[in-house]
């Protein structure tokens, strides 16, 4: 199994656990609630919500003028995939959230999940352009003195450099073809000119001047609102009415959070902006009561929001997956076809994956308790779900853990114990309640993991056996 994504979520828990300790260890954390009871929440931090809900919006907004040139895709659409990748990065550690937001783009527009990668690493790279130029703008402006005012000349650096590796991809998308595939190896010389091809196509509408002025001002936008989420919290808690201040924090914060943490930058978001408020002067007290009141801010509408288009959109996921399985198994039926992207393969899985205590419980608690199964054949069943599911593309994997700690929250607030420690009894109760309750959006989930193991139950030579007894 491959050990580094579990590497890279275990490095972003120690990092968020070292900066809430430096965070911490030098702060009086009385005057710290002290300060959190002063918060005046009306209205600046509803404000504050709403200041960052509209950026989302213009997000999406953006999103869907980078793609129109090859889907219509609806603002309202685009807007929901733009917040389900803030939603999985809240849930998720090491950043998940952009390769989900990534395939949900593809899903919906029609697009090759390379181009729609290609588009959202286009609006990363020019929201760390705008961030980094508010940045400078206003620490140049505020005239600070110590660390934030020497920082001027790497970020011009980051700037140019940046600048000019888009404008060559942007501009001449035809050399960097040629260069492509003069490079390539012959044996995957034609898969990278097509993932080239593709690649480019996700940064083809910035190729007239217009659009590009376009991109640029929404992009302005977007940030100019979440600056002003962060200046909404400071009027909150007594701080200066600056729109500066709120440049500064919203920068700071963003650009250290582009550090592998734990799901949501919990300690990496708190870290930062509790440092950029003391490069303002705020004392520390304060500065760490504003973090913990902008970091909620931040979190808890949009991950429900995500949460809610996730569940929303699960269904349709399903549909083009399926699409991509039938693709795959036509030789006469090419890997694209005109409106249809395949996100991936349900051929079983080249590594050899081993099932959890929790999927083997579920597994168990799927099967039909009338027929009588050996230990080694309920083992069969269980290895054969788990490949199968583990051969999902990474987005459907990501959604579909989501959705099962969602399952085991529920279990475990209906019995206060885990799943895997009940009895097989409760658990299949707890299952069914979930799999055939009232919200069909919720049915949803189980659909999948129920028909691959009632597939290989039924296939099962023993399982056979008995119904074909007399």
């Amino acid at each position: 199994m491959d050990k580094r994504p579990a590497a890279v979520a275990v490095f972003g828990f120690l990092v968020s656990g070292a900066v809430l300790f430096w965070a911490f260890s030098n702060v009086d954390i009385g005057r710290a609630r002290e300060a959190l009871t002063e918060v005046e929440v009306w209205p600046w931090i509803p404000l504050a919500v709403l200041c960052y809900a509209i950026g989302h919006g213009v997000r999406g907004w953006r999103c869907a003028r980078l793609v129109r040139e090859d889907a219509p895709l609806p603002v309202t659409t685009a807007t929901n995939v733009v917040v389900v990748g803030y939603a999985v990065n809240n849930l998720l550690p090491a950043r998940l959230g952009e390769f989900a937001r990534a395939g949900l783009l593809a899903e919906r527009a029609g697009l090759s999940l390379v181009q729609a990668l290609s588009v959202t690493f286009l609006e990363r790279l020019i929201d760390g352009l705008v961030v980094l130029l508010y940045f400078a703008a206003a620490t140049a402006l505020l005239d600070l003195s110590g660390p934030l005012n020497q920082v001027h000349w790497e970020i011009l650096a980051v700037f140019l450099v940046a600048s000019a590796g888009l404008a060559v991809v942007v501009l001449v998308p035809d050399r960097v073809t040629w260069m492509v595939s003069r490079l390539a190896p012959p044996r995957l010389r034609s898969r990278l000119v097509d993932m080239t091809i593709a690649a480019l196509r996700g940064v083809s509408y910035l190729r007239k001047p217009a659009h590009t002025v376009e991109i640029i001002i929404m992009t302005l936008m977007v940030w100019a609102f979440d600056a002003a989420m962060f200046l909404c919290v400071m009027l909150g808690f007594g701080l200066p009415a600056n729109p500066l201040w709120g440049l500064v924090v919203m920068a700071i914060v963003n650009l250290g959070i582009l550090l592998p943490s734990s799901p949501g930058f919990v300690g990496t978001f708190h870290f930062f902006a509790m440092q950029a408020l003391v490069a303002l002067g705020v004392p520390e007290p304060v500065a760490l009561g504003y973090a913990f009141v902008a970091h909620l801010t931040f979190y808890i509408p949009i991950t429900l929001w995500g949460v809610g288009a996730m569940l929303w959109y699960g269904v349709r996921l399903g549909e083009a997956a399926l699409v991509a399985r039938l693709a795959r198994q036509k030789d006469t039926v090419p890997a694209e076809v005109a409106g249809v992207s395949v996100l991936g393969e349900f051929s079983r899985s080249p590594r050899k994956l081993r099932s959890s205590a929790f999927q083997s419980a579920l597994a168990q608690a799927l099967m039909p308790p009338q027929l009588e199964l050996s230990d080694a054949g309920v083992r069969e069943i269980e290895q054969f779900a788990v490949e199968q599911l583990g051969s999902l593309p990474p987005v459907l994997r990501v959604l579909l853990r989501i959705g099962l700690w969602g399952f085991r929250g529920y279990a475990f607030a209906r019995t206060l114990r885990p799943f895997t420690v009940l009895g097989r009894d409760r658990q299949r109760a707890l299952v069914e309640s979930w799999a055939y309750g009232p919200v069909t959006l919720l049915r949803q989930l189980f659909r999948p993991i129920r028909s691959v193991v009632l597939l290989a139950f039924y296939e099962h030579p023993d399982v056979r056996a008995q119904l074909m007894r007399p």
